[in-house]
């Protein structure tokens, strides 16, 4: 079976290679599975493209959604900079 943490390796590959609708389509199928601990990552990765495209009603929806006690470190520091970015 396919879990959150395997989808978010792919998302972030695709991301590297500007393949940013597929990326976004598979965070936001990634919400849709079994959840880990990445659920975080992808609501930030689909909020970042949400800021992309000029939707920041639905970038803060998103954000709203994150809980940052729940990140590592390393994760914190890209939801300070959407934490900023709206």
């Amino acid at each position: 079976d396919v879990e959150s943490w395997m989808t978010w390796n792919y998302s972030i590959v695709l991301s590297r290679l500007k393949r940013f609708d597929e990326a976004k389509f598979v965070n936001q199928q990634s919400l849709t599975i079994k959840q880990d601990d990445t659920v975080n990552c992808h609501l930030m990765m689909i909020a970042l493209n949400e800021i992309q495209t000029g939707d920041f009603a639905k970038a803060n929806e998103l954000f709203s959604q994150i809980n940052p006690r729940a990140m590592n470190d390393w994760d914190c520091i890209f939801y300070g900079l959407l934490s900023e970015s709206l």
